[in-house]
């Protein structure tokens, strides 16, 4: 039986990003077994390690879930030491290449972890049988998300100290600040949080969780960007809505 070129590229590309997956939960367990004892001992003085270490005698995930914090707090100290959950004597004694190596392999996981997921929506999705309507939504959703996450991140970069500046006194914005540590997840959920904060600035102005003084502080015109976010995300949300009431 023979297959068409597209069906052979699919299955091609499939069995490469299966491939890729399961080589990186080999390597990440052979690291577990491997140097996971020798690793734990740079970190005697970091809670968010210390707490883990038990878990090592639980088998492959629980080596895994402890290897994951190690990566956590190398990738993103900035997380951890505000609140002493990391020592910076510690992370600072852990060997740069071993670092740079975990980060690396964090770095290949996740791309696989991403492809496998737009592999299986691409596959799994029939696209063929989708009436205009709904095919339109998921065409526009598809391109609308990333450039969503593009002008988020954009707006941190370029917002940040405005925001933190002008926001000083009020704590929903400074209890969400850690999150700018935990790299662009950490940045796109405080964005998220601060466009919400704003453009609902009524309901945390009367909770008293948003510093009325602060809030006029804030240039109207950075307010009308995070408007506008925050209309684009109620957006996405009634598309994914409305693509799943159609795909019944």
């Amino acid at each position: 039986m023979s297959i068409s070129t597209s069906d052979a590229i699919t299955l091609g590309v499939g069995l490469f990003i299966f491939a890729g997956c399961f080589g990186f939960v080999g390597v990440a367990l052979y690291v577990a077994y491997a140097k996971l004892d020798v690793m734990l001992g740079y970190f005697k003085n970091t809670p968010a390690v210390i707490i883990r270490s038990p878990l090592r005698n639980g088998g492959p995930w629980g080596r895994l879930f402890v290897l994951g914090g190690i990566v956590g707090v190398i990738k993103t100290p900035g997380f951890y030491i505000p609140d002493g959950g990391a020592c910076v004597e510690d992370i600072a004694s852990f060997p740069e290449g071993l670092k740079a190596r975990l980060i690396a392999l964090y770095k290949v996981g996740g791309c696989f972890s991403w492809a496998l997921f737009l592999f299986a929506a691409i596959t799994v999705v029939d696209w063929s049988s989708m009436g205009n309507a709904r095919l339109g939504l998921a065409l526009l959703t598809i391109v609308a998300i990333p450039a969503w996450i593009l002008l988020c991140l954009h707006l941190w970069r370029t917002q940040i100290s405005t925001i933190v500046t002008c926001l000083k006194n009020s704590s929903a914005i400074g209890i969400r600040l850690k999150l700018n540590a935990g790299g662009y997840f950490g940045r796109l959920v405080f964005i998220i949080a601060v466009s919400v904060i704003l453009t609902c600035s009524r309901i945390f102005i009367k909770r008293g969780t948003l510093d009325s003084a602060d809030f006029e502080t804030v240039p109207r015109s950075l307010r009308f960007k995070f408007f506008v976010l925050f209309m684009i995300e109620v957006g996405l949300v009634v598309n994914l809505f409305f693509l799943y009431l159609f795909g019944k």
